[in-house]
């Protein structure tokens, strides 16, 4: 963890979130975001393909919700969700995957 006092340059503040998320400590990343009055959508987006990619989908949706609420990324996220599904999961988990997703909402 860097000296607090260079946590006041923003890319110091970004990269030390970012390095927590990646080692695994998504809330404190989070925290600090919040604590920063940064915009933590990126952490929930990361997050939420990382969780995506280990193949733990609800974790997947719940983070990645966060980000489909906001309309800056909106479109953009769910062309991301389906080509890494696309490369992640075989044809018949993913129809099945998109199949329970529009029978949940």
């Amino acid at each position: 963890m860097p000296p607090m006092k260079s946590l006041l340059k923003p890319d110091t503040l970004h990269n030390t979130y970012m390095s927590l998320l990646d080692k695994q400590y998504p809330q404190m990343a989070i925290s600090l975001c919040t604590t920063a009055r940064r915009d933590p959508l990126g952490l929930w987006r990361r997050w939420g393909f990382q969780c995506l990619r280990a193949g733990d989908y609800p974790a997947a949706r719940d983070k990645l919700e966060m980000c489909l609420k906001s309309k800056q990324y909106n479109q953009a996220i769910l062309d991301e969700i389906i080509n890494t599904l696309r490369t992640v999961c075989r044809p018949s988990w993913l129809r099945l995957l998109i199949s329970q997703s529009w029978s949940q909402t």
